[in-house]
């Protein structure tokens, strides 16, 4: 039965077979409570299961949550317990849908993602990890000490998401003056909780991701005091956020669908990666939008990824990446799970000023089989495409959604099957 032995493994993990040794396996919880791998890598599913779209095609998004996570979870959370984790993890969303899809034109939507108790995306993901990492916490008697790097809004989601839980304490790291008035507001107005504490770090959040990282990969440590993350690193965050993608390619209801999606850190690229391994058709293929950060822009561009000397302020802060660490589980599923070249090309890119050139076998995977594309949009862009949909449409672009949203209408206006093509973009507020 597949979904009874699903694993997780590290995307390094065949260096460790080349070595003659097994490489590790991971459950789902030992997944969710990990983070990162103990080798050092990212974790994914060892294979990547396919979901019946017939059967899923009118759930609601909790519904459609649940058969998604089971498929992942296995025999690990009984299915009763498993959909009462689904329901309570979107109690506090603002619209009964949990999400919404609103129509700017007639091949162009926003899929809203930011109907949660922040306001940001990061809330669905959050929300159902916390219920996830509390469930196996609680059942197993223990204590977690969550280490939080924010560029903005994972931040607020996160002490949101897990303020008042009795088995988790959580350490959030911002970098001062590179976060929003109200981003640094929902996070330090959290202190009264006694599991909460927020420190303003100076530098960029790649500078704070740097210690977190550390603390994370030390094995000993780690195990010693009992810590994990939350920030994208951890494949809960990314399996919830699959959700999204099948959500929208349903509910949309047409058949030649691409994505935008406003990418910092590659979360949602890597969902969208393997939401169409599932099965998901994105005949349309995904559109990658980044600010002026655009590594991964340049890396798509080009195949080489080059840390640039400094993180750019933009309109879009919380896009404000210039190392994302999921470019780690984007090559290795595009490099057929070549973990002996993962493991050599992020340690090249994880040094300072730190670089790594892709295979053109991976660039064409992921141009050819995955369709991936990309492109860089500037703060003035953002302006004018803020100024332009609010003229035309009576319709408020936060400044992140309108990176995705100009990047989307570019790629409309410049395809040569534009008639066909519905184009949904991420809304990540």
């Amino acid at each position: 039965n597949e979904k009874l032995k699903m694993k997780f493994v590290s995307t390094r993990s065949n260096v460790e077979a080349c070595n003659r040794k097994p490489p590790k396996l991971y459950s789902f919880e030992e997944a969710l409570m990990s983070g990162w791998a103990q080798n050092g890598g990212m974790l994914l599913p060892e294979h990547i299961p396919k979901l019946n779209l017939e059967k899923c095609r009118s759930l609601s998004y909790p519904e459609l949550c649940f058969e998604i996570i089971r498929l992942f979870s296995g025999d690990e959370i009984p299915a009763a317990d498993l959909k009462g984790i689904c329901d309570r993890s979107f109690e506090r969303f603002s619209t009964k849908n949990v999400i919404e899809l609103h129509a700017l034109d007639d091949n162009l939507y926003i899929c809203e993602l930011w109907h949660g108790p922040t306001l940001a995306f990061k809330d669905l993901g959050l929300q159902a990890l916390a219920e996830l990492l509390c469930y196996f916490l609680n059942k197993n008697k223990k204590r977690l000490n969550l280490l939080i790097g924010t560029s903005g809004d994972t931040g607020g989601s996160a002490l949101e998401a897990f303020k008042g839980k009795g088995n988790v304490d959580v350490v959030c790291l911002y970098p001062k003056g590179r976060v929003s008035k109200v981003q640094e507001r929902q996070m330090t107005s959290v202190g009264s909780e006694a599991n909460c504490y927020v420190v303003a770090c100076e530098g960029t959040s790649d500078e704070l991701d740097v210690p977190v990282e550390a603390v994370l990969n030390d094995f000993d440590f780690k195990t010693k005091h009992c810590c994990g993350s939350v920030n994208s690193v951890n494949i809960g965050r990314i399996l919830v956020q699959i959700v999204h993608f099948f959500w929208a390619y349903f509910r949309v209801g047409r058949e030649h669908v691409g994505f935008s999606i406003p990418t910092g850190a590659a979360g949602h690229l890597t969902a969208g990666i393997i939401a169409m391994q599932m099965g998901l058709p994105i005949k349309g293929g995904m559109h990658v939008a980044t600010n002026n950060n655009d590594i991964m822009h340049r890396f798509l561009s080009c195949g080489t990824a080059t840390v640039a000397q400094s993180c750019l302020r933009t309109l879009s802060n919380a896009m404000g990446i210039q190392v994302p660490y999921n470019i780690e589980r984007i090559v290795n599923l595009a490099s057929g799970r070549n973990g002996k070249l993962t493991r050599e090309w992020m340690s090249s890119f994880k040094q300072e000023n730190g670089s790594f050139s892709a295979t053109p076998q991976v660039m064409k995977v992921l141009h050819d089989e995955y369709h991936i594309t990309s492109s860089s949009v500037s703060d003035e862009d953002i302006q004018q495409c803020i100024k332009s949909t609010w003229s035309s449409k009576k319709y408020l672009l936060d400044p992140h959604t309108a990176v995705g949203v100009f990047a989307g209408q570019k790629v409309l206006k410049d395809s040569s099957n534009m008639r066909n093509m519905t184009m949904i973009c991420m809304g990540v507020s």
